[in-house]
């Protein structure tokens, strides 16, 4: 059994299947054009997990660059602070 990568239809030969694509899709069968179509699909899926995990990176980029945000800010805070105190004590004295 052979199947057609185009439509998935399944049949008996590969004369069969030559004739179905020649006439249904126009096209000439030949096993480079499966092998083509397999790579293609494999490109298609790596191209696809590649991307999901660039995605999930820039996720966790911006994460990182938000909590180190929050952590500049919470210093910036605590310096103000101690600015403040320091100054109110020597206006104090």
């Amino acid at each position: 059994m052979v199947t057609c990568d185009i439509c998935g239809k399944r049949f008996k030969s590969g004369a069969g299947l030559a004739g179905h694509t020649r006439l249904a899709h126009n096209v000439r069968y030949s096993m480079g054009f499966a092998k083509l179509a397999e790579i293609l699909r494999q490109l298609t899926d790596t191209m696809e997990k590649d991307a999901e995990a660039s995605y999930r990176r820039d996720l966790n980029l911006l994460e990182i660059v938000k909590q180190a945000d929050a952590d500049s800010m919470a210093m910036d805070k605590l310096l103000l602070n101690t600015i403040r105190e320091a100054l109110n004590a020597k206006v104090r004295v």
